[in-house]
């Protein structure tokens, strides 16, 4: 698994990409609220799958994130007080 970087820019790609597609299944719901058809017949087995794992990946996400943000905060007052003690 090869780790790419990710800032506010791509984050944002990929989040309007889910939009997109939140977007379609909402408008195939209206359609079929506005329709007289009932149902339509889906295997959604694979989508929920990857849905889960979507969920999951996000979740990891938002841990590294914090962790990074942690990590940072840690640093920033560490050279704080090191300032301050030099003086």
């Amino acid at each position: 698994m090869t780790l790419k970087p990710y800032n506010q820019l791509k984050s944002y790609d990929l989040c309007l990409r889910m939009l997109d597609l939140g977007t379609r299944f909402r408008r195939l719901g209206k359609r079929l609220e506005e329709s007289e058809i009932e149902d339509i017949y889906l295997n959604d087995r694979k989508a929920l799958e990857w849905l889960s794992r979507l969920e999951q990946w996000a979740s990891k996400c938002e841990r590294e994130l914090e962790l990074k943000l942690l990590k940072h905060e840690g640093s920033v007052a560490a050279a704080r007080y090191s300032e301050e003690i030099d003086g």
